[in-house]
């Protein structure tokens, strides 16, 4: 046994040694910055309203065209009115600068779809971990972790702290 040569694999395929394939990709991107001059939204509303007639006249129906164009600008002037009046984008107060107030409406108003948010309230005797389950004009209903539930007077209640999401 001493003559034995050792055996190769058992089994051997042949595949030929092949270079990586080489990775043809963009390495570097060049643009100009294209200033476009501005454009008066009344320039271009007329523009747009001569480029309508214009279809308008082609079919025959002149009429039509006209009575949309006074419907627009009528839309037009109102959604401006509203647009001054009201602006888009209220920004949201965070919840550390609300007072208990607003704090207890916030939770109140706090979305289905999320579970509720674990909070310290605190009283004048003690604090209370748990969920507002129902806060009225003068009650607030907690629910603790056991599930129980305790009414305080909303004027009891000296500050709430918001903990996290419940999993």
């Amino acid at each position: 046994m001493a003559n034995k040569k050792s055996q190769g694999p058992l089994l051997f395929i042949n595949q030929p040694f092949l270079r990586p394939p080489a990775n043809k990709m963009q390495e570097v991107f060049r643009s100009k910055q294209v200033n476009f001059p501005s454009i008066n939204e009344d320039d271009s509303n007329e523009e747009w309203k001569k480029k309508q007639e214009e279809k308008y006249e082609h079919f025959g129906n002149t009429e039509n065209m006209k009575t949309a164009n006074s419907d627009l600008s009528n839309k037009d002037t109102s959604a401006s009115k509203t647009a001054q009046r009201f602006p888009t984008l209220n920004r949201v107060k965070p919840f550390k600068e609300m007072n208990v107030h607003e704090r207890l409406e916030y939770l109140k108003n706090f979305p289905k779809a999320l579970p509720p948010v674990l909070c310290v309230f605190y009283t004048a005797e003690q604090k209370h971990l748990g969920f507002l389950k129902e806060y009225e004009e003068d009650k607030v209903t907690i629910q603790f972790q056991n599930n129980t539930t305790q009414t305080f007077s909303a004027a009891e209640i000296l500050n709430v702290v918001m903990i996290g999401i419940r999993r």
